[in-house]
């Protein structure tokens, strides 16, 4: 079965949306939820919000039951819905943060992320541009997911990118906050070995 990875970018400090999209994320079943640069400090700082307002209960005498009990009392929360932390926690395994250029495989796959990457990959994922593009026509295609700085930034919605391994190579779809396809998915090639 492949896996699908979603790669978000541009989210400046927008953190009611991004927890929305991640939230989202994980409801799809996205296996990899990569954040690119600035995003992923974004999404540092949602999961430290979403870990206090959801804390996980620590029982009386280990190690932690102070902070728990603090960060309840600052939540208001008594128990944490189950709900939520079983959110925060397939957060915690999918998230991949990069802040800087790196190799990731999708399925055998090389991918880069981040120009200075790019070597030896068959997509390189570039977290600098809102526009969300695909482009097939240079040696080694480039992808922009697209920026989650709100709905809409400079005339553009708001998208993420979701890569999955196919036969035929990487599919590519860019996908809105509200988890629908905003255009037709196109495919990268990838080379027989």
């Amino acid at each position: 079965m492949s896996t699908r990875h979603a790669f978000l970018a541009q989210s400046h400090g927008s953190l009611a949306l991004l927890e929305e999209v991640l939230v989202g994320l994980v409801a799809q079943g996205i296996a990899q939820i990569h954040a690119i640069d600035g995003c992923a400090y974004d999404v540092q700082a949602v999961m430290r919000g979403r870990a206090e307002r959801f804390p996980r209960a620590v029982s009386r005498g280990a190690a932690g039951y102070a902070d728990f009990v603090l960060a309840s009392v600052l939540a208001g929360v008594v128990e944490s819905p189950e709900e939520e932390l079983r959110i925060n926690d397939a957060l915690r395994q999918a998230l991949v943060l990069h802040t800087q250029p790196e190799r990731i495989h999708i399925d055998g796959v090389p991918v880069a992320v981040g120009e200075a990457a790019a070597s030896g990959s068959v997509l390189v994922v570039r977290g600098e541009r809102t526009r969300r593009r695909l482009d097939l026509g240079r040696g080694i295609p480039r992808l922009d997911p697209g920026h989650l700085r709100g709905l809409q930034h400079d005339g553009e919605a708001a998208t993420l990118a979701i890569v999955t391994r196919r036969a035929d190579g990487l599919e590519v779809a860019f996908q809105g906050v509200d988890g629908e396809q905003v255009e037709p998915a196109r495919t990268v090639p990838v080379p027989s070995r």
